[in-house]
């Protein structure tokens, strides 16, 4: 199990986390699961937070929805 993870809404670090969980997919004879950082309405402006901005999934969101 990994937990508590996080990458900010940006094209390098969502190439990495797609990656990163791309991996834990290809391998999930030895991952159990995984546990994102940052979320909830109180981390504000934070760089890794997936709260909804003005109603929108921020990129984080999107690529962690591929993993569900």
């Amino acid at each position: 199990f990994l937990g508590e993870f996080g990458a900010a809404d940006n094209p390098q670090c969502l190439e990495s986390l797609d990656a990163l969980l791309s991996y834990m997919r290809d391998n999930s004879d030895v991952w159990l699961g995984w546990t994102y950082w940052a979320a909830g309405a109180w981390w504000g402006d934070y760089p890794m937070s997936v709260e909804p901005k003005n109603g929108a999934d921020r990129g984080q969101m999107i690529v962690l929805k591929r993993s569900f």
